[in-house]
C-alpha cells in the first residue's frame, strides 16, 4: 500500500468516527470530539485546552460519562500506512471505552469483546447514511494508441 497523506488519513478517521458514532447509538446523546496530533515524539502527553491526551500508541480517548462527552485523540503520523480496516478497529476500540466507562468494563479485554461484537454486527448490516470510507485507487495507466 502506498503511503497516504495526513489529510487523507484524517478524512478516513473522520468518516469512521461518524460512521461508528451512528452505529453505536452515540450520535444524539453524546458530544464526541476528535483531536489530531502530528508530533514526531508521541511518547509524551499532548495538551489541548487543558485536556491531556496520551497517544503513546495510536489513539486515546478521554470520557466524561457524567457530561456524556468524550474526546478522541489520534496520532496521525503513526496511521499513514495503515489499511482502513486496521484504522477502523482502532476507532471502534476507542469508542468502546465509552461503554466501558458506563458499564464498568474499563479494561482492554472487555473493550476487545465489544469491538468484536460490533464488527460482527457491522459485517452483517450496512448503513447508507454514514458509509465507511474506502481507499482511493488509481486506475491502471492505459497504453496510448499505437504503443
Amino acid at each position: 500500500m502506498r503511503r497516504r497523506s495526513r489529510a487523507a488519513t484524517i478524512d478516513i478517521i473522520d468518516k469512521l468516527v461518524v460512521h461508528w458514532i451512528f452505529k453505536l447509538g452515540l450520535l444524539v446523546q453524546w458530544d464526541i470530539g476528535v483531536h489530531y496530533t502530528f508530533d514526531t515524539n508521541p511518547k509524551g502527553p499532548v495538551t489541548d485546552g487543558g485536556n491531556e491526551f496520551v497517544t503513546v500508541q495510536w489513539a486515546n480517548i478521554i470520557v466524561d460519562a457524567s457530561r456524556m462527552s468524550a474526546t478522541l485523540a489520534f496520532h496521525v503520523n503513526r496511521l499513514l500506512d495503515w489499511p482502513i480496516e486496521k484504522i477502523e478497529r482502532i476507532v471502534l476500540h476507542e469508542l468502546c471505552h465509552i461503554f466501558g466507562k458506563i458499564h464498568d468494563l474499563d479494561n482492554e479485554l472487555g473493550v476487545a469483546h465489544l469491538v468484536n461484537a460490533f464488527l460482527y454486527v457491522e459485517d452483517n448490516e450496512t448503513s447508507e447514511d454514514y458509509p465507511k470510507p474506502t481507499e482511493d485507487k488509481k486506475e491502471p495507466r492505459q497504453n496510448s494508441p499505437g504503443t
